[in-house]
């Protein structure tokens, strides 16, 4: 220790004057620190220094002091005090639960009322260059924290989500947010009344370069992220944020938005290609998506519960599109041309209590709601709501998933064809009821007309369907997976099938088809009265076999069998069928043939041959042997 000094005595006797100068060797941060608590201080101010400064070296030390003692700490400029150390090696706990600094090279300072540190740690692995924490009085203690923290920006991120007062302020919903990688600078502010700590005050600016930005649940990433965040007076803010999200540019701001329990929107547009998206989310049938389109959307962040266990406004997620220049090559209804807009809305809406609700559609006329529990690996799906028709906007969904509302034309004939085999899967399997009415329902090469169809699920998770048209009318079950070949029943009281005459050959397989038990009223096959029929067909390894066929009108009773099976690289059809009539000029105007023969009784017997299946153009290919006896 070096010291030299005076003290002045006044003779008036007033206070005494003291001018002394100081120099202390090394000593250790907590050598020193009870000398520093027994001076005068507010207590809580005591208390952080306590527990902030805890080690450390002073490896060099200057006091200085001049003035009146009872002037103290010269609020007025009567006099000065100060006692400098320089320290290595120090650690620094800011505030409880904060990531500490350490390894601090820097300046110790104690200038009349306040106290301040001056220097370089590393927080979080990160140096922190310029760091200033002080104290500007230490009567009426207010702690501020001056730092500029760069490094990558996972680890700024875990800096900002680890320090309580910054979490908090910012609110849980960004601790949902990830970055895998990216360089950031961080430079922040903060006040924090030590006799009031819930009164701090925090202005705080990230700068991105090159960042690379996840949700946690949500796959797709945001990369070469650049730009500048700021948070001030409880506001999150920027703007020309630009990145690349789903291999296209985007741009994104942060603006408040105080309404309905919300206090932060995160604006973004961009330019995206139907390749990139369906790479992304694994869509199945990609390759009858094509195109690029412009997009946008927003992210409200609610606001923070004023009290503890307060219930929060969920984050709400909305993306939109035309789909200018996408191209689906879907049948109807979801079939759109690349120069057609289309307006296309996605809400993805986060309860605080978990879960998943999404709102969407596609145009006007056709609307999704669904809703998911949260699960270990996810969401688990809750029930959802499919809807067509002008009306469609007001479905909402009741349990499992519902497809209602009025369609317009639909081939299922062309849906099968995306597949390449009817089947029951996704959406299909968690089916629970449908009421649908289409104005044209086609099926098997075949118009049905305006159909009106209900669906519903019996105890063994079948479907059950009500079908109402002029052309078919009846109850018809499905199993719940076609694809285990199960036979699907049906109990019409009308069928009138029309064969097709289209220029292309039935070339499905049959081996993926179900089996088939059905019994009806009153069928026709073209213009041809069969009047009741009872059929059953089964699945065979190698295709589909006609089991038994019955039929009986007043003028003719028919029974056959037959079998729809690969045959090489194709498939063929082969039919044997008896029939009687004791009335063939009926018989033959029933058949939609010229009574060119007449006779009390009759009997035919054919075995025909065609190749593809039983629907199609199968007339124009039909070949075999035929007899008749006619008495």
């Amino acid at each position: 220790v070096m010291a030299s000094g005076e003290i002045a005595l006044p003779r008036d006797r007033g206070s005494p004057e003291l001018e002394l100068a100081a120099e202390l060797g090394s000593l250790t941060v907590a050598e020193v620190l009870p000398v520093v608590l027994a001076a005068p201080m507010h207590q809580r101010l005591r208390d952080w220094l306590a527990g902030a400064l805890g080690e450390g070296t002073l490896n060099r030390t200057e006091i200085e002091f001049y003035g009146p003692l009872d002037a103290f700490p010269f609020d007025g400029g009567e006099g000065e005090f100060v006692a400098r150390s320089d320290v290595s090696g120090g650690a620094v706990d800011y505030v409880t639960d904060w990531p500490r600094a350490e390894g601090f090279e820097g300046v110790l300072e104690f200038r009349n009322s306040s106290v301040t540190v001056t220097g370089r740690v590393q927080v979080l692995g990160n140096v922190s260059e310029d760091v200033v924490v002080g104290v500007a009085d230490v009567r009426t203690p207010v702690l501020r924290i001056d730092g500029n923290t760069e490094g990558p920006l996972g680890d700024v991120l875990e800096f900002l989500l680890s320090a309580p007062l910054i979490a908090d302020y910012l609110g849980p919903d960004y601790a949902r947010l990830q970055a895998p990688g990216g360089i950031a600078n961080v430079l922040l502010d903060l006040d924090i009344p030590l006799p009031d700590t819930t009164g701090y005050q925090i202005t705080a600016n990230l700068d991105v370069v090159d960042g690379v930005l996840a949700l946690n649940g949500f796959d797709p990433q945001a990369t070469e992220v650049s730009g500048r965040l700021s948070l001030a007076d409880g506001i999150v803010s920027g703007s020309d944020i630009n990145a690349t999200f789903l291999d296209g540019p985007a741009i994104a701001a942060v603006e408040t938005f105080r309404q309905d329990g919300y206090r932060t929107r995160l604006n973004f547009s961009g330019e995206v290609s139907a390749d990139s998206v369906v790479d992304e989310f694994s869509l199945p049938y990609g390759v009858h998506v094509a195109g690029q389109t412009r997009w946008e959307g927003s992210v409200l962040l609610p606001d923070v519960p004023r009290e503890p266990g307060g219930s929060r406004a969920p984050i709400i997620v909305d993306i939109r599109s035309n789909l200018n220049g996408v191209a689906l090559r879907f049948p109807a209804p979801f079939r759109k041309d690349p120069r057609d807009a289309t307006n296309l809305g996605l809400t993805f809406s986060f309860p605080s209590s978990g879960g998943l609700e999404v709102t969407s559609h596609l145009g006007a006329n056709r609307h999704f709601v669904g809703e998911w529990n949260a699960a270990a690996d996810g969401f688990e799906f809750r029930n959802g709501i499919i809807a067509f028709g002008p009306e469609s906007a007001r479905a909402q969904p009741t349990r499992g998933l519902s497809i209602v509302g009025e369609l317009p034309a639909v081939d299922f004939d062309e849906w099968f064809a995306l597949s390449g085999a009817p089947r029951i899967g996704g959406a299909g399997m968690m089916l629970t009821d449908a009421d649908l009415r289409f104005a044209d329902l086609r099926l098997w090469d075949q118009s049905f007309g305006p159909v009106d169809l209900l669906v519903t699920r019996d105890e063994q998770a079948a479907f059950e369907i009500d079908v109402d048209s002029a052309v078919i009318a009846g109850d018809i079950r499905l199993p719940e997976s076609l694809e285990s070949r199960e036979s699907i029943t049906a109990s019409l009281e009308r069928l009138y099938f029309q064969p097709g005459r289209g220029q292309q050959r039935n070339v499905s397989d049959p081996r993926s088809w179900p089996g088939l038990e059905i019994d009806i009223e009153d069928f026709r096959l073209g213009m041809r009265a069969l009047g009741s029929v009872q059929a059953r067909v089964e699945a065979d390894p190698f295709g589909l076999r006609l089991v038994s066929f019955n039929s009986s009108s007043p003028s003719l009773s028919a029974e056959g069998s037959g079998a729809w099976l690969v045959d090489g690289d194709t498939t063929t059809t082969r039919v044997a069928v008896s029939a009687t009539s004791a009335d063939v000029a009926s018989a033959l105007a029933d058949l939609d043939l010229d009574p060119v023969l007449s006779g009390s009784e009759a009997e035919l017997s054919a075995a025909l041959r065609w190749p593809g299946g039983p629907a199609g153009n199968w007339l124009d290919y039909i070949s075999g042997d035929l007899s008749l006896r006619i008495a």
